[in-house]
């Protein structure tokens, strides 16, 4: 009896190990070629869970679209996993994708997740796209960053308030490590330009703006400058259309993260290039959902991807560092939204837009 249970036993473990190495090749590869896997660790629950849906469809419709393409070296797949914008999931989260789905690149949406990711992506020796503007994105040799530099962005907005003639302006930023970056390269600008300002600082949790307000309305200045994302987006917006603020608003790149532009309606944007209309159709989001940011994360699978086919001429897939090499050899791309500058640090920059929300859409100002 023992030495029947033994052999069941046996071979019930020779099974297992078969349909493991059956599902493994399966992996390795499909259609004849070798499988390249990029990995995704986005926040698909929780407040920015709209956000991360739109990040999702982005890279399915690169993958999808670069499989397409004939003669490629590689297929491609996606392997997503959500980490609810809990900083443990996101460490828990990339180093899963890293170790056990055993990726060949990932990519993160939002400075706080890339932070996470991008030590991970260093740590293991893998490449990786952040989607942010903190400047501890770009530790290690394979991590890239594809949003403009920050000080592009507060460049932009200086000069739209000196043009307008504004004299002096209320800064509303939340009380982040993001925001600091910020304002340490806005308010050096806006005194070179002799525009005065009044400093207002809040906790992510806030959700009373009717102080805040009365604020920007007291200190009378032309314009407000702000950085916030929902639910303050929101929140600040009710404040401002109840206090009747005369105040030009203009938003430090993140009013593509609103859940109502109609809301913002007026307001100003400083920020990288808008998605084209046809976008949101060709991913397979819904009209009314919010696209973010994903238009620049199609752009970096598709970096990611045409790397990987060049650095892998041999058939063989390619190293992190090789892929890297294949990156910054390109020097510039071509993408959805215009021509990127690929750095020596790894930023990847397109240009940087003023736009304003007409008919509860955003729109380049011409």
């Amino acid at each position: 009896m023992k030495k029947r249970k033994l052999w069941v036993g046996i071979v019930a473990a020779a099974v297992v190990v078969a349909v493991m190495a059956l599902f493994a090749s399966r992996e390795d590869t499909a259609g004849g070629k070798p499988v390249v896997k990029i990995g995704a660790t986005l926040q698909l629950s929780g407040n920015m869970a709209p956000f991360g849906g739109a990040v999702k469809k982005a890279v399915a419709a690169a993958v999808r679209d670069m499989n397409a393409k004939t003669g490629n070296i590689f297929f491609y797949r996606a392997v997503f996993e959500d980490n609810a914008g809990l900083p443990g999931k996101v460490q828990n989260t990339a180093f899963k994708l890293a170790t056990v789905d055993r990726v060949n690149a990932l990519i993160s949406y939002f400075s706080a997740d890339g932070r996470i990711v991008s030590r991970v992506a260093a740590e293991r020796g893998i490449l990786h796209f952040a989607h942010g503007y903190a400047s501890d994105l770009l530790v290690g040799e394979y991590n890239f960053s594809n949003l403009p530099p920050l000080s592009e962005t507060m460049e932009k907005i200086v000069e739209f308030l000196d043009g307008r003639g504004i004299g002096k302006t209320s800064l509303v930023f939340t009380n982040v490590s993001q925001a600091d970056e910020m304002l340490a390269l806005l308010e050096p600008a806006l005194r070179r330009r002799g525009i005065a300002y009044d400093l207002q600082r809040y906790n992510p949790d806030e959700r009373d703006f009717a102080l805040l307000a009365r604020r920007i309305k007291t200190y009378g200045g032309g314009a407000a400058v702000v950085h916030a994302f929902e639910p303050a987006l929101s929140l600040l917006a009710r404040e401002v259309r109840l206090q009747n603020l005369p105040q030009t608003f203009v938003f430090t790149d993140t009013l593509s993260s609103a859940n109502d532009l109609a809301a913002f309606e007026g307001m100003y944007n400083a920020g990288s290039p808008l998605a084209p209309f046809e976008f949101k159709r060709h991913i397979g989001l819904a009209e009314s959902a919010p696209v973010g940011l994903s238009h620049l994360v199609y752009d970096s699978a598709t970096v990611i991807m045409s790397a990987f086919e060049e650095a892998g001429a041999n058939g063989k897939i390619p190293s992190s560092g090789e892929v890297a090499s294949a990156i910054f050899s390109m020097g510039e791309f071509d993408g959805i939204v215009g021509r990127y500058k690929i750095l020596p640090n790894g930023q990847l920059i397109s240009p940087i837009q003023l736009q304003i929300v007409k008919n509860g859409k955003l729109e380049p100002v011409k």
